[in-house]
């Protein structure tokens, strides 16, 4: 079965208690396994037709429950990651560009970290931030500021953006490991869609010796020996661990080991090897007995960069049975895998198709420990109930709201789908859309029917979409001044 098609049958429906009943004493440790840019369709678990092995993930999703409708606030990843770590929506962020020249997520916000540690964990995270710092270059011998440690994290290595964005080096703690004293050529390779595709990084400053391809094994091979340190003190203070790989995003790196391990080339061997990085995790967390005590969150910031061409050529649908790809509007923008594994959460396989989203996350987790007098975003839903595998809705008063790069919007009611302009707001062509005359600016799908979201249907539901723009347009307004 191609589990892309899955229908949006009555597994979680109803609404249940807020409380989840996940919370125990001595609470568990929590891990996210956050990869980037990996589709929907990339692992075998959600698309039965992928070309690409992902033996771990697999085992993950049979031991755990696997999300089918579950989406990321966004199509590309500066603006999910803010999303994912503070439980508000994108549309909040302000100037989240590539190179973010300063930090992203205001000082004094409750994020998942800082609610985490105030929850007496330790938090620690290695990876890719990407949420921006204060004059990252500028800070050559000062502690570099608003980053991880300023966010609520008490430990952290990794590097400041995507691996093709400069500047290139590594961060440990708030201080950079080797200044960026060189500059890098840019580099790409022949024959992708799109430049930026393939071994692709931009020219810019570099620390000496830094090598793209060594990034993701070194990561890899730091949080295996974090999570050791975080596992060894674990029976006095419960972690978070928070993992954000740098991988499958371009450049396409695999290792020579992972080279040629599948039939689609380096795109295919480098989520090969993303799979391994987490099995690695997974085995530290069995190694160390620490594995019925930690709930494993794994999901990636939005869909996949891979165009209809690298489908066509490669056979292989890195976004499923979905329309679009990374940026979009469209499904294959913004949803993602999502699995989920710990004590008492509902297990051996079971699918999920309650509409969930990433900023969700902060919301259900203070549910899942209790945490009653945390302050967190309310934009965020508890989805705590699901984890359970208890019948779960989404509130109408918390509606599934994505923006694509381009800046378009979409908001969801059940099955319902609306999108404010035409085209795909994004990397998929058209990006937009002119209407014919008398025609609406907007798309309809009913994704119960069409989840390819080839029929819009705004002729045909005309009062469904005026209470969909209503919504929307409540939720985009600006906050009213207070007195």
């Amino acid at each position: 079965m191609n589990h892309s098609l899955l229908p949006f049958a009555a597994i979680c429906l109803l609404c249940a208690s807020a409380s989840s009943g996940i919370a125990a004493e001595p609470r568990p440790n929590i891990v996210l396994i956050f990869a980037d840019d990996l589709g929907y369709g990339d692992v075998g678990c959600y698309n039965a037709e992928s070309k690409i092995p992902t033996p771990h993930l697999d085992r993950l999703a049979a031991q755990g429950i696997r999300f089918t409708d579950a989406h990321s606030s966004s199509g590309v990843c500066v603006a999910s990651r803010f999303s994912l770590l503070t439980g508000r929506h994108a549309m909040h962020l302000v100037g989240g560009g590539n190179q973010a020249t300063r930090p992203l997520i205001p000082e004094g916000w409750t994020t998942l970290p800082s609610m985490l540690a105030g929850a007496g964990y330790e938090t620690s995270m290695i990876g890719k931030w990407h949420l921006g710092f204060d004059d990252l270059l500028k800070r050559s011998t000062e502690p570099l500021r608003g980053g991880p440690l300023d966010r609520g994290f008490a430990h952290y290595y990794g590097i400041p953006a995507s691996l093709d964005i400069d500047p290139y080096l590594f961060i440990e703690g708030n201080r950079i490991v080797a200044q960026a004293t060189e500059v890098m050529p840019g580099h790409a390779s022949s024959g992708w869609p799109d430049d930026r595709m393939g071994e692709f990084w931009r020219a810019g400053k570099a620390a000496p010796g830094f090598r793209h391809a060594d990034v993701l094994p070194e990561l890899t091979a730091r949080s295996e020996r974090e999570l050791h340190r975080l596992a060894k003190q674990s029976a006095k203070q419960p972690f978070f661990f928070y993992y954000a790989m740098p991988s499958p995003h371009s450049p396409l790196l695999p290792s020579a080991e992972f080279r040629g391990r599948t039939s689609i080339g380096m795109y295919g061997d480098y989520v090969a090897q993303t799979d391994a990085a987490v099995g690695r995790l997974l085995q530290v967390l069995e190694e160390t007995n620490t594995a019925n005590d930690t709930v494993v969150f794994f999901s990636s910031d939005n869909g996949p960069f891979w165009y209809p061409e690298n489908v066509r050529a490669t056979g292989h649908a890195a976004a499923g049975r979905l329309r679009g790809m990374k940026g979009d509007a469209w499904e294959g923008g913004h949803r993602i895998p999502l699995i989920v594994r710990g004590p008492k959460i509902g297990g051996n396989g079971t699918m999920c198709d309650a509409l969930v989203s990433l900023t969700d996350l902060t919301a259900t987790i203070a549910a899942m420990l209790d945490l009653q007098q945390v302050e967190i975003s309310s934009e965020g839903a508890d989805f705590s109930p699901a984890l359970l595998a208890r019948p779960w809705a989404r509130p109408a008063a918390q509606p599934l709201l994505v923006q694509s790069s381009q800046g378009a919007h979409a908001i969801r009611d059940g099955s319902w789908k609306l999108i404010d302009r035409l085209g795909s707001g994004g990397f998929s062509k058209p990006q937009q859309e002119k209407p014919k005359p008398g025609e609406p600016n907007v798309q309809l799908y009913d994704l119960s029917s069409d989840p390819g979201e080839t029929k819009n249907l705004v002729h045909v539901e005309t009062q469904r979409v005026a209470e969909l723009q209503r919504r929307l347009a409540e939720r985009l307004a600006p906050p009213k001044p207070t007195k």
